[in-house]
């Protein structure tokens, strides 16, 4: 090799020192005819680079220290190469930094929605309607491009899906999933307990393995301490389920267990019954927009009971009811 700026450094030296075979003392005296001038920096860097190339396509003959002079020998036409190599490098990086750029222009914006003191309806792109409960979340895509419409929820939220038979309408919300064409229902989602209410048209539920298929004033409840879906016929429950939208309860003939159970549904409060002898009671009455406590004194002068208040609890004790 004819070097033109300097005839200090051999080119088994440089071949070796390349390979990383070079000892010590032909380290320091390539690194000091390097420092000797920028035109030497300069060239020992092309050369470096040359040879990194040439590693690269030729292979690993390049890191033999036995073959060190055949490998320097490839370096020129290698060297050449750098510059083609340059620009495919930059090509390549363009290339993809366009795909990093499409893949994320096609990414779809998620919107999440969240009611804190008041109730808030959501419209989404396809036509559903979404009404949140407070103290609730919900998070969906800006718009819904793929083969299913997909909503997380956290809390409690009222749906009302738009029919799409062919992108089916998803709710995921803690462990369950709720699928459905089209139909309005209600999730509720509690710290162990999750509920769905439907108010009409049909919704399949899912927890892991399990499914059950629910249709109009149906409900069912997961209780995350059994884990498993429990499903009620109850319309009165899917009922009171709504009530936090509708502010309405109407009994029809309903024993008071049911009654009661109904309300710490719709009021998120505790009502026991503190006697047997008033399970077998029966209440036909509407309630709009009444307070619990209102509710309880209607119930208490209607069926003749007497009711305990404590803290957390309001407790109907009595010797029987009276005959309607």
């Amino acid at each position: 090799m004819k070097n033109e700026r300097s005839h200090s450094i051999s080119e088994e030296v440089l071949a070796r020192y390349f390979a990383g075979s070079a000892t010590t003392d032909e380290t320091r005296q390539v690194e000091a005819w390097a420092n000797q001038s920028p035109a030497n920096s300069q060239q020992l860097w092309q050369w470096q680079v040359a040879w990194m190339d040439a590693r690269a396509i030729r292979g690993a003959d390049y890191t033999d220290s036995y073959n060190v002079n055949k490998a320097w020998k490839k370096v020129k036409p290698a060297q050449k190469s750098t510059h083609r190599w340059s620009i495919a490098a930059a090509v390549a990086a363009l290339l993809c930094a366009m795909v990093v750029l499409y893949q994320y222009s096609q990414q779809v914006e998620q919107v999440k929605v969240a009611a804190v003191t008041q109730t808030k309806s959501v419209a989404l792109a396809d036509g559903s309607t979404i009404t949140l409960n407070t103290a609730s979340e919900v998070e969906f895509p800006e718009t819904f491009e793929g083969q299913t419409r997909e909503v997380k929820l956290k809390g409690e939220a009222f749906f009302e899906v738009a029919h799409d038979p062919e992108q089916p309408f998803i709710v995921s919300a803690g462990d369950l999933q709720v699928q459905v064409l089209g139909t309005a229902f209600n999730v509720k989602q509690a710290a162990n307990t999750l509920s769905v209410a439907v108010k009409s048209g049909k919704v399949q539920v899912t927890y892991k393995s399990e499914q059950v298929i629910l249709t109009a004033g149906q409900r069912v409840a997961f209780d995350a301490v059994d884990a498993e879906l429990k499903r009620s016929e109850s319309t009165t429950l899917a009922e009171a389920d709504h009530f936090w939208r509708t502010r309405r309860l109407e009994f029809k003939g309903n024993t008071l267990p049911e009654v009661v159970e109904a309300l710490n549904l719709a009021y998120d409060q505790e009502v026991v019954i503190g006697s047997e002898a008033l399970n077998t009671c029966k209440l036909s009455v509407s309630f709009e927009a009444e307070k619990l406590e209102d509710v309880i004194e209607i119930i208490r002068l209607t069926l003749n009971l007497e009711v305990q208040r404590t803290p957390d609890q309001y407790i109907l004790t009595g010797n029987g009811c009276l005959e309607n």
